[in-house]
Formats: C-alpha cells, sequence, structure tokens
C-alpha cells in the first residue's frame, strides 16, 4: 500500500495546537474530521503574502542539444510563470436566547449542541469551496479544483480530465484523484493567523437593536481563513463520469467501467512516491464503483484502517467519501 506519511502538519494538525482551550478546539477538529475527511491529508503551509499565496510554476523546459566534437552548444532556458492564489475568510456566528439556553440548567450543553450544526456547516461550506469554489462568480471566496480542471481539450492540463463519453444533460458526477503534497496541491493560511476553525466565546451579551428590542444571549464566533493552491496540475486528475451511463454498466455491462478511468487516473500522477495520493468520491460514485466491481469481479476493493478510521482502498490508494461532490453536474463543454 502506498505510504501515508507526510512532511508537512495537515489541518487537524494545526487545529489541535490551537489557543489556550485545548480542550474545545480538540472537539472542534474532532467534529471537523468527522464531516469532511479531506482534512486528515491535505498538508498545509502558511502564505508567504499577506492575504495570498504566490507560486512560480513552470511553464515551458529548456531544449536540450546534441552536441557533435568541437560543435557548440547554444544556451537555453526554462519558462516560468507567476500565480497567486488568494485566501477566502469564512465566517458564522452562533447566537441563542439565554433564557432558552439556561432550562434545565446545563447551559453549556445546549450551547455546544447549537455550535456543533454551525460548525459542521462551515466545514461543509469549506468543503464545496475546494470543490467548486470561484472567485469569478464569488469574489470573496477562494477557487477551488474544478474550475481548474474544466477542459478535456484545449486547456494545458486537458490529459488530466477524464470526460466520460456518455456524460449528457445534468446527470454527472467527479471522482478526484490527488496527489496531496508540498509543491503540488496543498492549502494555505494567511500570514501571522491560525490555521482552521477558529473560536471565539463571547459569553453572556445583549442582542437586538432600538427597533425590535433587546435580549440577554449567548455568542459565539467562527472564523476559517483558507486558500487552495494548485502548484503543479499533474498532480490532479478529474474524472467526469455520467450516474446513468455508469449504472447501465451494472445493468447491461456496457457504458462507463469506473475502475478502468480510476486506473487511468492514477497513472497520470507522476509519481506516488513523493505526494500523499487520495481519491475523492460522491457516496453514489462509492456506490457505484462498488456495484461494477462486485457484477465483474475483475477488481477488489480493500477495507483498511487508516490513521484509526476504517477506509475504502482502490489499488493502495484511500477513497474519502465527500458529500460536497455534486451528483447533478452538466456535462463538460469540451
Amino acid at each position: 500500500m502506498t505510504a501515508l506519511a507526510v512532511t508537512h502538519p495537515t489541518l487537524l494538525d494545526f487545529t489541535r495546537e490551537l489557543g489556550a482551550d485545548g480542550k474545545i478546539q480538540t472537539d472542534i477538529a474532532e467534529v471537523l474530521r468527522q464531516t469532511n475527511p479531506i482534512l486528515d491529508y491535505l498538508p498545509f503551509v502558511m502564505a508567504n503574502e499577506t492575504t495570498g499565496h504566490k507560486s512560480i510554476i513552470r511553464s515551458g523546459l529548456p531544449t536540450p542539444t546534441w552536441r557533435e566534437l568541437y560543435g557548440g552548444v547554444q544556451p537555453t532556458k526554462g519558462e516560468s510563470i507567476a500565480v497567486r492564489d488568494t485566501i477566502g475568510m469564512l465566517e458564522s456566528y452562533c447566537e441563542v436566547d439565554k433564557a432558552l439556553a439556561d432550562l434545565g440548567g446545563n447551559t453549556v450543553a445546549f450551547r455546544r449542541n447549537q455550535e456543533v450544526a454551525h460548525i459542521q456547516g462551515m466545514s461543509h461550506e469549506m468543503a464545496s469551496t475546494f470543490l467548486y469554489g470561484n472567485e469569478e462568480t464569488e469574489r470573496a471566496a477562494f477557487t477551488g479544483l474544478a474550475p481548474r480542471y474544466l477542459l478535456s481539450t484545449g486547456a494545458i492540463n486537458s490529459t488530466h480530465v477524464l470526460k466520460d463519453t456518455e456524460d449528457s444533460a445534468s446527470t454527472n458526477s467527479d471522482f478526484w484523484v490527488l496527489g496531496l503534497g508540498i509543491n503540488k496541491i496543498f492549502g494555505t493560511f494567511p500570514q501571522s493567523s491560525k490555521a482552521g476553525l477558529s473560536y471565539t466565546d463571547f459569553g453572556e451579551v445583549t442582542i437586538g437593536d432600538a427597533t425590535n428590542g433587546y435580549y440577554q444571549g449567548y455568542r459565539s464566533h467562527f472564523r476559517w481563513d483558507m486558500g487552495l493552491v494548485v502548484e503543479d496540475w499533474q498532480y490532479g486528475v478529474r474524472i467526469h463520469w455520467g450516474t446513468t451511463s455508469a449504472a447501465t454498466f451494472i445493468s447491461a455491462g456496457t457504458g462507463t467501467p469506473l475502475s478502468n478511468m480510476l486506473i487511468k487516473a492514477l497513472e497520470l500522477l507522476p509519481s506516488r512516491d513523493n505526494c500523499r495520493p487520495v481519491i475523492l468520491s460522491s457516496r453514489k460514485g462509492k456506490e457505484q464503483l462498488k456495484l461494477q466491481i462486485k457484477k465483474e469481479m475483475t477488481y477488489n476493493l480493500t477495507r483498511e484502517t487508516i490513521a484509526g478510521v476504517p477506509t475504502d482502498v482502490f489499488d493502495g490508494v484511500p477513497i474519502l467519501t465527500t458529500d460536497a461532490i455534486l451528483n447533478n453536474l452538466a456535462a463538460l463543454t469540451a
């Protein structure tokens, strides 16, 4: 099985070290882990700019020359471009009426139950942005994976967009095969700030305004600053597949063999040894993959325990179920 060790901390590593109130922050880390499993694997580094991260990406290689005896060689150079990835700032407030929270004499437990919902909402929004965020349509967010791997022809990374030939209408989904690592695909957070979800308990406050009146309540604040850096696009592969076609393969043996597409995607990674490879899948995607494999009996999934969590593994690579992956995507235009 592919080694899963990484040399840079994940978001959970950072989160567990936050603040003075370690217990609450540890609780938050565990909730995030349950709702957004990519956080167990995605490495994070502090941004090299105040509000973003600048990468120098190789866009062309120098051309070598075959030299004859006594012949000369002209110097050449590679080409590179600078790319800046921005960081989004996601926030949420949790407010509850003090009179309600104090009923039953367990204010802390009541507030915690309300706060967990906010934490899960933050995690789901971050996972969705990680996949589909687009600064062109939502300026305050960061750009996720899908806008970067959008075309199956005509773009520099089109070879890493595997398109099901039978995808059509709005019945499509994605698998993502990613090689996570520094200088490859990783997360970032602002300079001189905390990585991950930060939590502030303001305690009892007066809530309301002069128009609607005031009441006493409890207020909590959540903030999560994050950006995504794709420094080497070769370590990302998008599999855009038709859900109808995949189901046809199960019922009739024709259509989309998902295991074949996953094998092709994994082989597109330059290496699995210098990164942390993962497969992102929707629940429907993993269901269809398992049913196809059961029908054909040509390829086996294994079930392994990774970082204490039972995980489905395909060809040595963990499959992470991500509810943020949509199953009603339109067909790619190219």
